[in-house]
This record gives structure tokens, sequence and C-alpha cells, in this order.
């Protein structure tokens, strides 16, 4: 006897079998991952961002620069601050080469003074400390001499690192963040400009200053002085003669100046 067989018809929805429903969903699957795995790959740089942008906005920042002196613009400033928003710790200033001055001062060189020797235990956000270091003209004038001489011109540029320590931990070691920072201090740096010269209170002290000083040379209070006093019906009369005489005077120089003015007129012809 014969078997019958049976062939079994492929289950198709919307004109679209099994297998291509299967092919479909694998395609969905994957492209999901992928939409899911970019988003979370964004939105981790995100945060990264957001954290470093924190993490600046949070941060000391110690800076030292050369700058012209307020008091007047040929002198050299250097100026150690902290432009950050939290306090520094445990700071330390090391430059290269040796700061000097042109013409230091026995017991008062740059280089040893107490900020470039030692530790600052903290340094608050905003603070600033300032010294005179150089003058230009200074400078300039030395740098011609050695130049004259064959010697070398003093150096132009120094290098400063400065080393401190942040107020916020690490998150995973729980340490202080450690701040290693090279900075370039340009004494130079205005060479070739022009500026103007402003005056302020510190140019008033000096003035008054000299104006003392000329008091106090010229001793006038060692010189005795005449006071004359007069009333007022006095004062009005002193008053009104000067300016008569004043007057007076004024026309008879007219008169010489111009005789033809104060000469009589010659009399009419009566013919």
């Amino acid at each position: 006897m014969g078997s019958l067989t049976y062939a079994a018809e492929p289950i198709s929805f919307l004109g679209v079998d099994a297998d291509q429903w299967s092919l479909a969903a694998a395609v969905a699957t994957t492209a999901g991952f992928a939409i899911g795995t970019v988003v979370a790959i964004v939105a981790v740089g995100q945060f990264l961002q957001s954290q470093r942008v924190h993490r600046e906005q949070t941060r000391p920042f110690m800076i030292i620069t050369a700058e012209p002196s307020p008091i007047d613009q040929t002198f050299v400033d250097l100026v150690v601050r902290n432009i950050g928003t939290t306090p520094a710790y445990d700071l330390t200033i090391a430059i290269t080469p040796r700061i000097e001055r042109v013409r230091e001062e026995s017991g008062y060189e740059v280089a040893d003074a107490r900020i470039f020797r030692e530790t600052i235990a903290m340094w608050a956000p905003g603070y600033e400390l300032r010294q005179w270091f150089d003058s230009h003209i200074e400078r300039e004038n030395v740098r011609k001499e050695r130049a004259a001489a064959g010697e070398e011109s003093p150096p132009e540029q120094f290098t400063a690192r400065l080393t401190y320590y942040g107020s916020s931990r690490a998150r995973w070691f729980r340490r202080r963040e450690r701040w290693v920072e090279d900075q370039v201090i340009d004494i130079e740096i205005g060479k070739g400009t022009m500026y103007t010269d402003i005056y302020g209170i510190h140019h008033v002290a000096k003035s008054l200053r000299e104006i003392g000083n000329m008091i106090n040379k010229a001793k006038l209070g060692e010189t005795p002085k005449h006071v004359v006093v007069e009333g007022r019906e006095e004062y009005i009369g002193r008053v009104r003669a000067d300016r008569e005489k004043r007057k007076a005077t004024l026309a008879e120089r007219r008169a010489r100046l111009i005789p033809e003015a104060s000469a009589p007129e010659p009399p009419a012809d009566t013919q």
C-alpha cells in the first residue's frame, strides 16, 4: 500500500514568512543595542565633561607674573596671586635661572625672599603678594654696559614651577589633589609698547612731601612776619585810591603813545 505525505505550507503574516520576521527582529535588536550604546557613551562623556568643568571651577589656581608697578610704569613688580575659588595649600615656588635684580640690595635679594625659600601653608583665594622687582630703565642701562664690555645681558625670562594642593580630595584614593604648573615670567613683555602716565594718590603725597621739604628749607617759620590790620572803611578808601591812580597812569600812557588823540583841535576857519 502506498503512503500519503502532506506538505506543510509556511506560515506568513502580511506576506512575510517567519524566517524574515526573525531576521527583522534580530536587526531591530542589534540597532536598539547600538543606539543604546551610543546614548550611554554620550551620557558618560557629558558627565565627565561636567566633572571637569566643576573641578576647574572649584580649584585653586596660583599664578606668578611680572606686572608694571601702579606707582610707575617703568618699575616691574613680581605678583603672586590665587585666581581660583578655593585655597591653595603647601605652596612652593621654584624659579630658574636664579631670579636677581640687575643691582641687588644687600640683605634684600629677590631669590632669598621667604616666599621663594619656604613652603606656604595656605594661600587664600583672591589674595595677592606684590613685591618690587626691578626698573626697566636700570635694566636697560646695565644691558648696554654689559654689551659694551662683552658680557652677557641679564635674562628677560624666568621659568617658575608652582606646586600646591587643593582642598578637595580624589574620589577613590581620598587624597588631596596636587597641582604642578610651569609658568614663564617675562620681564620685558611690554617692550616696544607705549603707555600713559596715570597720576594717583601716591603722586599727590609725593608732591606734598616736596612742598614740605621746600618750606622747611626756606625756614619761613624762623623769619619775622609783618602784619597790617586795617578797618573796612580804610580798606575801601585804599582800594578806591589805587583804582583812581591806575586810571590816571593809564590815561598818561595813552596820551604819550597817541599824542594826536590828546592834542586840542585847531580853531575853525572863519573866513
